[in-house]
């Protein structure tokens, strides 16, 4: 088994040893310190995602800054991931991974330019350099190159118990800030 795929396996069994109650109340935390955060009420377009069980729930920072405009991002039959326009709940369906995706037939496709934040998802975060490992699949690190030409702010959001030593690779997009339950982090 590869490093990575062992930091990986490692990292998803520390997710799987936090409870619902644990998941709910970091989710609470994070989503309090986004709120009370002025970049993020500032924010006109914010690039985000809808929660897998391992992910914080951010749908209450949705609900509660309505005032920008809401992209979610949605897997698509390729394997890469694009993102959506979203205004209301009904407007999300079940994805082919089981956790709620924009519907394409009613939330206009968004251009990687749009965003002037993102908040990312990911399996590990490293505190001190802000680098992150995903999935596996490089979906993020794709579509953040892309969305790059706007320079907008991306920022990991994740549980403490997500915190390694990581290593980049050249294609790896470093975040700009990490938010974790325990407060900000941020990178040059």
């Amino acid at each position: 088994m590869s490093p990575k795929r062992e930091l990986r396996r490692q990292l998803f069994a520390k997710l799987r040893g936090l409870s619902d109650g644990e998941i709910s109340s970091h989710s609470e935390r994070i989503v309090d310190l986004l709120l009370t955060d002025s970049e993020f009420r500032a924010a006109k377009t914010i690039a985000s995602f809808l929660p897998m069980r391992s992910e914080p729930d951010l749908t209450r920072a949705w609900a509660e800054n309505d005032q920008a405009t809401w992209l979610f991002s949605r897997v698509t039959s390729d394997s890469s991931i694009e993102f959506h326009h979203v205004e209301r709940p009904d407007q999300l369906r079940e994805g082919e991974y089981g956790f709620p995706e924009p519907d394409p037939s009613t939330c206009r496709l968004a251009d990687p330019s749009e965003a002037s934040v993102f908040l990312v998802p990911g399996v590990g975060f490293d505190p001190k350099t802000g680098h992150r490992i995903g999935r596996g699949k490089g979906h993020y690190d794709r579509y953040l190159n892309r969305a790059r030409i706007g320079a907008p702010a991306i920022w990991g959001i994740c549980f403490e118990t997500q915190f390694t030593s990581l290593e980049p690779e050249p294609h790896d997009i470093g975040m700009h800030r990490l938010l974790s339950e325990t407060g900000w982090r941020d990178f040059p």
